[in-house]
């Protein structure tokens, strides 16, 4: 995510009306205004925001949020309506090249909208070159009960004209607490992940979301419960309506694991633990494969490897531990440490993690 442009001494005069001032350029800002056909008392300027786009410095992003409606209570809370405004627009003239509008799009009252960013994210689903996302965020104010949630649009140029291509919510949480009286309370969240697969359905990518559940307890300040679990999976593929709910996908997906170890993990979607099993063995011929049996035992195996004369080499023990029928453990242990790789086999699914350990 990438942070609005602060005002500088070259676009900050006192030419600029106190009600066109925030961060941004102003210069732009005001074409760009002049083209929709608005002035800035319409807009609700603290969550304008503009990005050239990174790779491309010939088009800049810009949010505009328009004023729908809103309304101040006796102690000055607002509460608002907001139309959406996305624009791609000429860098250096601030020409309009590309617009996307949506009425109403954000609500501001008992949930209060937090903030609006483009974000210029690290996937793609498709070969656009501008691909980005607007992140916006909600919470409530207050202490004892806090929650809140976090969405995410991905809009790609297609044929010159920017559309939505997906909107998720990433993040949703709430809790309870005694206001630090005796340090007790609770706390639960939902964070969805992205992963976008190898595969691909008239030029876009078939994806996942992944939602993760974590529940936090705590008693006199004390954490007596933490757990995190997988709370469920969908699968997305792209048809003539855009993205569409799927029981099955194809293609794979892998990421580093960046905590001091050496980790990755790849997800094979649309594969069983066999064929992840496989496919590991075949691709991995100059290091996995000569510590793999060629074959998937069905039970626990424990071995050492052998020269051609069947003599034990050195001190490495491979060790094939299945914790359930689709979780399986793969341990090559020597005097100086251990390797693991594991398979995970889930619905519609299977997941290969490879670590490594002192």
């Amino acid at each position: 995510t990438q942070d609005r442009v602060e005002i500088t001494e070259n676009n900050l005069s006192s030419d600029i009306p106190d009600e066109c001032k925030g961060n941004f350029t102003y210069e732009t800002f005001h074409t760009v205004l002049q083209q929709l056909e608005l002035k800035c008392n319409e807009i609700y300027l603290s969550y304008v925001s503009e990005l050239v786009v990174p790779g491309n410095e010939n088009f800049t992003i810009w949010v505009i949020p328009k004023i729908n409606s809103l309304e101040k209570d006796e102690w000055g809370y607002e509460s608002f309506l907001l139309d959406k405004y996305i624009l791609l627009t000429d860098t250096g003239t601030g020409n309009i090249v590309s617009k996307y509008f949506q009425p109403a799009a954000w609500s501001s009252d008992a949930y209060r909208l937090a903030h609006i960013n483009i974000d210029t994210l690290d996937y793609r689903l498709n070969d656009s070159r501008i691909f980005f996302g607007v992140h916006s965020g909600y919470g409530t104010s207050s202490s004892v009960n806090p929650g809140g949630h976090q969405s995410l649009e991905l809009f790609a140029l297609q044929d010159n004209k920017l559309v939505s291509v997906f909107e998720y919510t990433t993040n949703d949480y709430r809790g309870e607490n005694d206001g630090g009286t005796n340090g007790c309370g609770w706390n639960e969240e939902y964070k969805t992940h992205l992963f976008v697969t190898d595969h691909k359905i008239n030029g876009f990518s078939d994806f996942a979301l992944l939602t993760e559940y974590r529940s936090i307890e705590t008693k006199n300040y004390e954490v007596v419960q933490d757990s995190l679990s997988c709370d469920s999976v969908c699968f997305y593929s792209y048809t003539p309506r855009g993205y569409t709910k799927v029981n099955k996908i194809e293609g794979t997906f892998c990421r580093e694991i960046k905590d001091g170890w050496g980790k990755r993990e790849c997800f094979y979607f649309g594969k069983t633990l066999p064929e992840v099993y496989q496919i590991i063995y075949d691709e991995n011929k100059e290091n996995l494969q000569q510590y793999m049996l060629p074959e998937l035992p069905p039970e626990v195996v424990e071995y050492s490897r052998k020269d051609n004369r069947g003599e034990i080499r050195d001190s490495l023990t491979i060790y094939y531990r299945y914790r359930d029928v689709n979780d399986l453990v793969i341990e090559f242990a020597t005097d100086l440490g251990s390797e693991y790789t594991a398979f995970e086999e889930k619905q519609g699914y299977t997941i290969f993690r490879y670590d490594y350990h002192d």
